[in-house]
């Protein structure tokens, strides 16, 4: 009895992660259609994160590792999201100097 009780509780909880997640998506790009001005930076700002995550894909390399259980392809995955993390980790350092220096001149 209990056990069905999970079932149905779980089912409800993926149809209304479903729905939230579809939801989220269709009054987003609702936004971008109706400001499109406004939506600029961030559209251009999401275009460069999924460059620098295909660059990270491109650089890293596809080789298992024997210890862990995972394919080339998820090999391929983790290396492109370590690299992406370093560089993202460059990225924002390399702004906050940034800012601080032309904090420190005006």
């Amino acid at each position: 009895m209990s056990e069905t009780i999970i079932n149905i509780g779980l089912f409800v909880t993926y149809v209304l992660v479903a729905l939230a997640v579809v939801s989220t998506l269709f009054f987003g790009l609702l936004q971008i259609v109706r400001n499109f001005g406004k939506a600029k930076g961030a559209l251009i700002g999401m275009v460069v994160l999924v460059a620098i995550v295909l660059i990270s894909f491109a650089l890293s390399t596809g080789e298992p590792y024997p210890d862990f259980q995972v394919g080339a392809l998820a090999s391929r995955w983790i290396g492109a999201g370590i690299t992406t993390t370093f560089i993202l980790v460059v990225l924002a350092s390399a702004a906050a100097v940034f800012t601080e220096i032309r904090k420190l001149f005006n």
